[in-house]
């Protein structure tokens, strides 16, 4: 039965996004340099990834990308942070943007763990005296609570971005925003006896040119992308943690966010709401709660 809960917020999260302003979320990044570097999965692939760094870098964040999208629309999020002395690393998931990998589907449920697993020990190597944080935006947040619980990592730190919460229903503003396409709301059955065939999928609300950009998905995408145990995760794991989300975000009531806040408060986690803020504005609207987390605040870690 959770199983089935869970899917169906794995679903109800990725429909909405392209009713969002995806689109001028995008054309913010057209006029940035897009220096892509490589490294290699497992299996092979090359996967994609990007880095913005100071001169001289106080901290270093890895952050995972939503769903649909890719490193590329992060990095004005990531160049304010880099302005701040924070390097910034924007993996590609596989499948995704830059990166190798069948759009949309991965082989099992742990691929995207041991992906970035192999990254997270990139980043360490490349970096060997800098305090190292992990985090992600939206389904990104969830998968990085997913690879540090799998492949007991300790990083500095955990931020958690519009995403990661232990939360079993989606707020009815997202009902709306539902553009499923006809064909994927009647064959959408079959996922769980197909669970590679990317047959959940939607219609763009606006027309967006970016080939690289992913609008069908496996239900084994999401297995691999979404930790079932969410909730055992936040009552176990042992790290500072930084959350913030939306008041106004199209997937999650306030009132639930408060709970989840209040249930799983610890003396090294800071939640943060933010006021008129909704799922895609909280990328912007986060950085100086980041930049205050890590380099000069509570955590005194500088």
């Amino acid at each position: 039965m959770r199983s089935k809960i869970y899917f169906l917020i794995f679903i109800l999260l990725i429909f909405p996004i392209f009713s969002l302003d995806f689109k001028s979320f995008g054309d913010k990044v057209k006029n940035i340099p897009d220096k892509i570097f490589y490294y290699k999965a497992l299996d092979g692939k090359k996967l994609a990834y990007r880095v913005l760094s100071p001169e001289k870098p106080k901290a270093v964040l890895i952050f995972v990308h939503g769903i649909v999208g890719y490193g590329k629309y992060y990095l004005p999020f990531a160049q304010e942070l880099s302005n701040y002395g924070i390097k910034v690393y924007l993996p590609d998931l596989r499948g995704h943007g830059n990166s190798e990998g069948k759009r949309g589907d991965v082989p099992d449920s742990m691929t995207l763990v041991y992906d970035l697993g192999i990254f997270y020990q990139l980043v360490l190597k490349e970096n060997p005296i800098i305090p190292v944080y992990l985090g992600g935006h939206s389904m990104g947040a969830g998968l990085t609570l997913k690879y540090v619980k799998e492949l007991t990592l300790y990083p500095s730190g955990l931020i958690l971005i519009a995403g990661g919460l232990p939360i079993e229903r989606i707020s009815s503003r997202s009902e709306s925003l539902l553009k499923q396409k006809t064909i994927s709301k009647v064959f959408q059955f079959l996922a769980p006896i197909f669970p590679h065939f990317r047959i959940i999928s939607w219609d763009l609300s606006q027309k967006l040119e970016d080939p690289l950009l992913v609008t069908n998905y496996s239900l084994a995408f999401f297995n691999a992308a979404f930790p079932s145990n969410i909730k055992t995760i936040w009552e176990k794991i042992n790290l500072p943690m930084l959350v913030i989300v939306g008041d106004r975000d199209e997937f999650y009531e306030k009132q639930d966010v408060e709970r989840v806040f209040n249930t799983y408060k610890r003396e090294d986690r800071s939640f943060i709401i933010l006021e008129d803020t909704d799922h895609l504005d909280v990328l912007e609207k986060s950085i100086k709660y980041i930049v205050e987390w890590i380099i000069g605040g509570e955590n005194g870690r500088f």
